[in-house]
């Protein structure tokens, strides 16, 4: 085993490195994502403070543990690989090199000081005379991200695209014709539901809506219960 859980931490995790790892060709990594990939190594605050313990310990522990990883955008994965990579991670025993520019590294985590935050910028934010103004600068920030091909999360997308339903904004486009095609009711019924939260604040509900407002929240309720 060429590495483990604890040793990456301490050489790269701990300090946040952008790496490129070369997987074995026999581990899943290999078969799942293909011979290397991109990113940085997730440590999460639980996990960061249990490597902490053994720092300096003599033996090092060296288990073989899956290690979270946050993919570069340059890696053309699918939000499916991504979400697995966040919640499951690389097994450590399936790395079989670790690139990384050698460049000062520093662990910010073991920094107990106050900390700045370097290269502000101070942006005056517009002042808005009613939810319908600021649901629109919603829209145009959701819609900048589509336009450039940005991966939306699932929350976003059902947001874009009530508030271009909405907003009635280019509704005889082919995507939006497509997007009234979608066979999955739980996200129409997700998109509607935002659609209809965005009516209320903007006080243009009917009263046929307020109905089924209140059936979609209780259903979106007891689903999430379930």
């Amino acid at each position: 085993m060429n590495f483990s859980y604890e040793g990456i931490y301490f050489d790269f995790g701990q300090y946040d490195t952008f790496v490129t790892l070369r997987f074995d060709r026999n581990s899943d990594e290999f078969k799942k994502f293909g011979s290397e990939l991109m990113g940085v190594f997730h440590y999460t605050l639980h996990e960061r403070e249990d490597c902490e313990k053994v720092r300096g310990t003599i033996p090092m522990p060296r288990n073989d543990k899956k290690i979270k990883f946050i993919p570069s955008e340059l890696e053309n994965l699918s939000e499916e690989d991504v979400i697995f990579l966040d919640k499951e991670g690389i097994q450590a025993s399936s790395i079989n090199l670790v690139s990384f520019f050698d460049r000062k590294r520093e662990n910010r985590f073991s920094i107990t000081e106050k900390k700045n935050i370097e290269n502000q910028i101070q942006i005056k934010a517009p002042s808005f005379s009613g939810w319908e103004e600021l649901n629109r600068v919603r829209f145009g920030f959701l819609n900048s991200l589509y336009k450039t091909g940005t991966r939306l999360t699932p929350k976003q997308k059902a947001e874009y695209w009530a508030f271009r339903k909405h907003l009635s904004i280019d509704i005889q486009e082919d995507d939006y014709q497509e997007f009234l095609k979608i066979t999955d009711q739980n996200f129409k019924d997700e998109v509607r539901l935002i659609e209809l939260e965005t009516k209320l604040q903007e006080l243009t509900m009917t009263e046929p809506e307020v109905t089924e407002f209140v059936k979609l929240s209780v259903d979106k309720r007891l689903n999430k219960k379930s």
